[in-house]
Parts: C-alpha cells; structure tokens; sequence
C-alpha cells in the first residue's frame, strides 16, 4: 500500500520560519533606528551650523553698525574741532592786545560780534573764553571769564590740565550753560573741547583758554543701538567710563570693568563675550575714545 506525505509543516520549520521573520524585523528596526538617528544628528549638526552663521551674520551687523557710529563721532569730534580752530584765530588778536579802559568797550563789542556766530551753532551749547584779568570784561562770568577762575572749571581734576597748550576735551561733567530770565542757571552734561594760548611775548603765561561746550545728549542718536536686537550703546573713554549714551544714568558710571576694558584697548575693534553679554566695540580714530 503506498505511502502518502503529509503537505502540514512540521514544528521544526514553523519555529525555523518564525525566527526568519523576526530576525528581519529586528534587522529593518536596527535600520530604522540608525537612520533615525542618523537624521536626528544630521539636524542638530544643521541647527548648529545655522545658528551659528546667524550669530556670525548679526555680528557682522553689529560691527558694521559700531564702525558706521564711530565714522560719525569721529566726523562730529573734528568738526567742534575745526569750529574752535577757526574761532582761536579770530579771537587771537585780541587776547595779546594791551588796550586800554576806553579801548576794550570797542574790543568787547567786536569780540561778541564774534563770538555770536558760534553760541547760535546748532551744536554748541555753550562759549566760554577766558582772558587776563586785566581785561575789564573778562568778569562777566557769563561768556567771559579771569584766567584766575580756571582752577574752578567744572570737570578738571588736574591742576597742570592748563599747563598743556592746543586742543585737549574734558570729559564729560555737570556744567551751567546759560542763565535763565530768573538768572538761575541751566545745567546739562557736556563735553568740553578746550584750547590753551600761550602769551606771546611771555611764554610762561596764559594768553587766554577757549571752551566750547557740546551737550552729551548730541550723541544720543548717533549712539542708538537698534531696540529689535535688544543692545545698549555708549561712548566711552580709555577707563570704561560712560561719556555719552541714550541712558542717561549710565553718563559718568563705570559700564565696562577694567579687565575686559584693557582687552578692548589691545584689540581695538572686535567683538568680546564677557559674563553672558557680547561686547561689539571700535576705537575713535580721533581720540582714545571707544563707542
């Protein structure tokens, strides 16, 4: 009688089979996790590569901002400067005159012929001249002033400042800049640009100090950091000490402390990270300042 083979699988193969298809799943799912994982560093790898050409591309923004603010500082420093420059010329003359009584009521009236010109100037708050106290109306003490009052000049803590000839700036002080109706001075913060003359004739003695006043709040709009990036400008000097900013609190206050300041003054331009903050800064050309 002949033999029939049963079709039915035996256990054997159906376990055989059974690990046949796991093994594959394992095997797609060892797949699917590397290529997840793989996708996943690929866009961490693509996040940080995006964030930092953004960092790099606002900071290139800044930077071009703070050379575009230092352009025109260092364009407003020269431009008091060549005002004082042209007004020290005209005035000269008069500074080493040996006129007498009658002589200076003319002399005074051409000095504030002079003189007028500049107190209108749109970025001068204030002219104040000081002359040999011989000179009957150098004690006005308005615009006019004795050289012997310069040891009371707001702003100057050096006695020798004087002693220096040419073109030097106070920084920023607390200074009256005109008298009101009721003869109760204004006062504002202001830069100072000064100029010292010797005496022809005696070299040792004064001739007369010309100061032009430039009120700190001038630069505000030239210091303005942009409010969408969240930044505080300032103009400040070799120490880190504020001298001009649209916060006014912060005028005459230490903002950058002297460590980080004394990587600025090597570096002179640049950008620097200091406790969670990034410091965007550039030297005047014009003087030790930095904005």
């Amino acid at each position: 009688m002949p033999f029939k083979w049963s079709l039915t699988p035996s256990i054997r193969d159906k376990i055989l089979k059974r690990k046949g298809v796991k093994g594959v799943w394992t095997r797609n799912l060892s797949i699917m996790v590397m290529l997840v994982t793989l996708s996943l560093v690929c866009i961490l790898v693509l996040l940080r590569l995006s964030t930092k050409y953004l960092e790099e591309d606002i900071n290139r923004s800044l930077q071009h901002g703070v050379e575009q603010r230092q352009i025109n500082i260092d364009f407003r420093l020269r431009s008091m400067q060549q005002l004082d420059e042209n007004l020290i010329s005209m005035i000269y003359p008069y500074t080493h005159s040996d006129a007498g009584l009658s002589e200076q009521f003319t002399e005074y009236t051409e000095l504030n012929a002079i003189l007028s010109t500049y107190i209108a100037h749109e970025d001068i708050a204030n002219v104040r001249l000081y002359l040999p106290d011989v000179k009957i109306y150098s004690h006005q003490a308005d615009t006019y002033y004795p050289l012997s009052a310069l040891k009371d000049v707001p702003g100057v803590k050096n006695p020798a400042y004087f002693r220096q000839i040419g073109i030097q700036w106070l920084e920023t002080h607390l200074a009256a800049l005109s008298k009101s109706p009721r003869g109760n001075p204004e006062y504002a913060e202001v830069l100072t640009i000064t100029h010292t003359i010797r005496h022809r004739s005696d070299y040792d003695a004064l001739a007369c100090v010309l100061m032009l006043d430039i009120e700190a709040s001038k630069f505000d709009e030239i210091i303005a950091a942009d409010d969408a990036m969240d930044c505080t400008g300032y103009l400040v000097n070799a120490g880190g000490i504020c001298l001009a900013s649209p916060d006014h609190s912060l005028i005459r206050q230490t903002v950058i402390e002297p460590e980080l300041m004394e990587r600025m003054r090597e570096d002179t331009s640049g950008s620097l990270s200091d406790a969670g903050r990034i410091y965007v800064f550039r030297k005047l050309d014009y003087n030790d300042w930095f904005v």
